[in-house]
């Protein structure tokens, strides 16, 4: 398993950021509580989704670990998972959004009390929203944590906590639009691609 991946979180490298006019200013839930959120694309083919669906499963298998091959199936078809697909990504017309056509997707949230996920430039310093560093359409690196929810108002799902973003080269802009730290994170001299995560379970379940 490659060094990116910690317990529950994973360092995402290399994936398109979206829908991230929340990222430095919080908007709010369904309940109107204030979060931060955004979304970071996924190619089919990229080298990390394999591992990013062994880790669902491993986070499933600790919260139920007796039917979390059920449980997850559940949560997969009705979408309650945090790693979507992006076909399923459509506006009110029903027309798939920017970016999102034939790639898988993860949504990412942090609450008021979690605080503002951390945002880094290439060299590790933060950066606001004022600096306009990052945008819909970049490739960004992103330190997400993964954690299944059983509740009795909202059901059973996995989401993702966004821990900390790094921007890390340009791409077309989209049309449209535990405390952060920066562990894990290099000075990005040149693109940096982890190895492949081989998971027969996570092929036969996601």
């Amino acid at each position: 398993m490659s060094e990116a991946h910690t317990n529950d979180s994973i360092i995402l490298r290399n994936v398109r950021l979206a829908f991230c006019n929340n990222l430095y200013t919080p908007g709010s839930n369904d309940e109107g509580k204030p979060r931060w959120t955004s979304c970071f694309i996924l190619t089919p083919d990229h080298p990390q989704l394999a591992e990013v669906k062994a880790l669902l499963i491993a986070v499933a298998k600790k919260k139920w670990p007796t039917t979390y091959q059920t449980i997850i199936k559940t949560m997969k078809a009705k979408d309650m998972l945090c790693l979507h697909d992006g076909d399923l990504k459509t506006d009110k017309k029903g027309e798939i959004y920017d970016g999102f056509a034939g790639n898988m997707f993860i949504s990412g949230a942090r609450s008021l009390k979690q605080g503002r996920p951390l945002v880094i430039n290439r060299n590790k310093q933060p950066i606001t929203e004022e600096d306009g560093v990052t945008y819909p359409g970049c490739f960004v690196n992103a330190k997400l944590e993964f954690w299944a929810m059983d509740d009795p108002s909202f059901g059973r799902r996995i989401n993702s906590k966004i821990i900390t973003v790094q921007f890390a080269r340009d791409g077309d802009a989209f049309s449209g639009g535990g405390a952060p730290d920066a562990d894990g994170f290099d000075e990005l001299d040149a693109s940096d691609m982890d190895d492949e995560f081989e998971g027969a379970e996570a092929d036969a379940l996601l």
